[in-house]
């Protein structure tokens, strides 16, 4: 019955009460036809005489079970199913969380963890990618599109083909000639913006 009811084809093909019903009607005329009958030849019944009340009596009987087993088991399962798919959206969200993004960086023979916030902005190097706070740099063996897939775009924004800045360190933003801007972040790091990420660079940041 269980893998009956968990069954996909019929609840495409039937709304739900009607499927209840009508697997319900269809599993207690088989058990009254199957049970009953050696329930009433070990009682010493007459067969012919009891087949009516095997199957009126009886069905009714095993229809309310299957019935009510059904209503309580879907409702378990999916409330069972919602909470799982709760938890398993509250996970992916969690490892979405900029708070939570951690990088393990090196220097000096000193390994830590580097949380995203406090990195100030990010810069390629070839094959390694050098991630800057207000007093550090880190090198690491990755690139700028991975690191970029993994930070949350609503504070960390591209502004050069090689450079990614976190937007909460943003100190003051200068316009330069031919598109491009000075961008003052905590630490007093200075960078440059190419024109290409103009539009991205005024959508953070009002200039001044």
């Amino acid at each position: 019955m269980i893998s009956v009811f968990k069954s996909e084809l019929l609840k495409a093909a039937f709304n739900r009460p009607i499927w209840q019903i009508l697997v319900s009607c269809l599993a207690a005329i088989i058990t009254a036809l199957l049970l009953n009958p050696m329930l009433y030849l070990m009682a010493g019944h007459d067969l012919q005489n009891a087949l009516l009340e095997i199957l009126s009596t009886g069905t009714l009987h095993f229809f309310l079970f299957y019935w009510l087993w059904s209503v309580f088991f879907l409702k378990w399962s999916s409330g069972s199913k919602s909470l799982t798919e709760t938890k398993k959206l509250s996970q992916e969200n969690t490892l979405k969380s900029p708070d939570n993004q951690v990088f393990n960086v090196e220097k000096m023979g000193e390994k830590r963890l580097l949380k995203d916030f406090d990195i100030c902005y990010i810069k390629a190097s070839g094959d390694y990618v050098e991630l800057i706070t207000e007093n550090n740099n880190y090198i690491i063996k990755n690139t700028l599109k991975k690191i970029e897939n993994q930070l949350n775009n609503t504070h960390f924004k591209r502004v050069h083909r090689s450079t990614i800045v976190n937007c909460n360190k943003i100190k003051r933003v200068v316009p330069k000639q031919g598109g491009a801007f000075e961008i003052t972040l905590n630490g007093d790091h200075v960078i440059l913006s190419s024109r290409s990420y103009k539009i991205v660079v005024e959508g953070v940041y009002p200039t001044a």
